[in-house]
């Protein structure tokens, strides 16, 4: 299996098609052989979970869209695929047990969404091979040393935001702006990343990024009223 790296757009993910899902949970038979048995819903009922770091709207639409695109190659939700959806309520220390226990189930497909998720993957899941998709930074996760050089259980489609896009249009809204703030966990190896490539961004424009980092969602608050107490111009 090949990791691909594309750039996603805003439209439901439809990705992966039945090849590479076939390539993960192939028993031996030909993948052509495989769908074909799958398809007319006499054969294995396939179980494939979606695991994701927390309730999530755009998370929801893409496991929609990966749904859609197996559809299409024959492997429909009550035929002959059953589907579990899990999160770990915005927790990073829930996500390795989630990982652990969804590995131990017997899975046909494990389906990490999110670095997080797929960082606790890595430390985690032995059994089960995993498609990842919704993830910016799956290097940075742990997927190996280059989209060539990865574990062998894993592959998938790496979104990284454009984030040079968007300081140049919080520049255009906020044209006086010399000093923007950001919240982010500092433990999330794609936040790490994304306010990196801001903060050079910003710093080309003679733009301060004035940072403010949390470990929980209980954290929140107090660190934007901490962010706000420093005076920015806005908030990224």
């Amino acid at each position: 299996m090949h990791m691909r790296i594309r750039t996603i757009k805003a439209d439901p993910i439809i990705i992966f098609a039945a090849a590479v899902l076939l390539a993960a949970i192939s028993s031996g038979c030909g993948k052509e052989e495989q769908a074909s048995a799958a398809a007319e819903g006499g054969g294995h009922v396939y179980r494939i979970a979606f695991a994701s770091f927390g309730p999530d709207a755009a998370a929801d639409n893409a496991i929609e869209g990966y749904l859609e695109g197996l559809a299409s190659e024959g492997f429909k939700e009550g035929r002959n695929l059953k589907v579990i959806k899990r999160h770990g309520f915005g927790e990073i220390s829930q996500l390795p047990q989630m990982m652990q226990s969804l590995d131990s189930e017997g899975l046909d497909l494990l389906v990490p969404m999110s670095t997080p998720c797929l960082s606790a993957a890595f430390g985690t899941v032995n059994k089960t091979p995993m498609v990842f998709v919704y993830t910016y930074d799956p290097i940075g996760a742990g997927a190996g040393k280059s989209f060539e050089d990865h574990i062998p259980n894993a592959t998938g489609v790496a979104s990284f935001p454009p984030i040079e896009d968007t300081m140049r249009i919080i520049i255009q809204l906020c044209p006086d702006a010399k000093r923007l703030g950001t919240v982010y966990n500092a433990s999330e190896a794609n936040s790490v990343k994304a306010v990196g490539i801001a903060r050079k961004a910003l710093k080309d424009n003679g733009i301060e990024l004035l940072e403010v980092t949390v470990t929980s969602t209980a954290e929140v608050l107090a660190a934007t009223q901490a962010l706000l107490a420093k005076g920015p111009d806005a908030v990224w």
